[in-house]
């Protein structure tokens, strides 16, 4: 009934042509200007014509509302079920993808390529020749991305076209009331007719959202033991305290060693803190090693205890940008490759401009 009212009033103001239009005539023009059945250039085409005085705007916004509101919360709905569909197709795909032999080739390649890793011959040379094919082997036993997982089931695909498309005309629907508010906002009645019609939920990221979910749940689909996923579970909630190029090399990491049957590291913020200091010291300093001239920093063990942990091994570099580019310089040099799948429990990354020193704990 306000909604009515307040429409009357704007219909009625001052300077606008009520005489020319009745409520039901606008009302008629506006839905039918938001209709679904019209192309999206002639939605705009009538919906502008709307958009030219406060009586129209009103009118098409609630059209657009009346439109737009069950629309969201339509698609809200379809996108959980899609998403527990989508999470099932995605475990579906990978098992489909290894077969009946997955488990044994699996087991198989990782025993070569860890052969490799824990030999007294191993080199740059090694690691790019045979570990390197053998781990990408692995990786397409263990990933799948969305787009397989949609090319794999046609009822996931039909339904991501479809909520895509949905997503679009909810965009549409909702810029066309956000004119209506500006030409709205602008006159006394209209400002007041606004506040009782707040737009609804911006659907303009509900593409991008379906995007990373897709991504999320075909990264999920692969096998992870609970002890694991419980120490990537708290690797994450600690991934706001980190650089995010930190992070990201101990993902990097963790992956590797994942896919190659090792146990996931433990990020410790300690280490973290000791090994962006020690980062730190050699790039103001001017020095690379792993012996500090830094009184009480000498060792790493010296290092991590000043930030109340400890640690063995230590890798470090200088002259990368990223942390997946120094993970990948560590993998092909043999003695920082082994403290990458070593049997450590623990982790830290740290950098300091593009020098970067990463420390292990037990």
């Amino acid at each position: 009934m306000r909604a009515r009212v307040l429409f009357a009033v704007l219909l009625a103001g001052p300077g606008l042509p009520a005489q020319e239009r009745s409520a039901a005539e606008l009302r008629a023009a506006a839905h039918a200007a938001v209709a679904r059945a019209l192309a999206a250039d002639e939605r705009a085409s009538r919906s502008e014509a709307l958009l030219a005085d406060a009586p129209g705007a009103a009118a098409l916004l609630l059209a657009a509302r009346g439109e737009l509101d069950p629309a969201l919360r339509r698609w809200r709905l379809d996108h959980a079920a899609y998403r527990r569909a989508f999470a099932k197709a995605a475990v579906r795909t990978l098992r489909e993808r290894r077969g009946k032999d997955g488990e044994q080739r699996i087991a198989t390649l990782r025993k070569e390529c860890l052969a490799v890793s824990r030999g007294e011959e191993l080199s740059k040379e090694s690691i790019h020749d045979i570990i390197d094919p053998r781990f990408a082997q692995l990786e397409q036993l263990f990933v799948v991305d969305a787009a397989a997982v949609r090319d794999a089931d046609p009822a996931i695909e039909a339904e991501a076209l479809r909520l895509r498309a949905e997503a679009e005309l909810l965009v549409e629907w909702f810029l066309i009331a956000e004119r209506c508010e500006a030409v709205l906002f602008a006159t006394p009645n209209g400002a007041r007719f606004l506040r009782a019609h707040a737009l609804a939920e911006d659907p303009r990221g509900f593409a991008e959202e379906l995007d990373e979910d897709e991504a999320t749940l075909a990264a999920a689909a692969t096998p992870i033991e609970a002890r694991d996923q419980k120490v990537l579970q708290r690797n994450a909630a600690l991934a706001a305290e980190l650089d995010p190029e930190e992070y990201a090399g101990l993902v990097r990491l963790n992956v590797i060693r994942l896919r190659l049957g090792l146990n996931a590291l433990a990020i410790d913020p300690k280490l973290c803190a000791a090994a962006r200091d020690h980062s730190h010291d050699m790039a103001t300093l001017g020095f690379f090693a792993h012996e500090s001239p830094v009184e009480g920093k000498r060792s790493p063990g010296d290092r991590a205890a000043r930030f109340g942990s400890s640690a063995g091994a230590e890798n470090i570099a200088a002259g990368q940008s990223t942390g997946l580019g120094a993970i990948e310089a560590w993998w092909y040099s043999p003695g920082h490759h082994r403290n990458l799948l070593s049997g450590s429990a623990r982790v830290g990354l740290g950098r300091h401009e593009h020098h970067w020193t990463q420390m292990f704990g037990g």
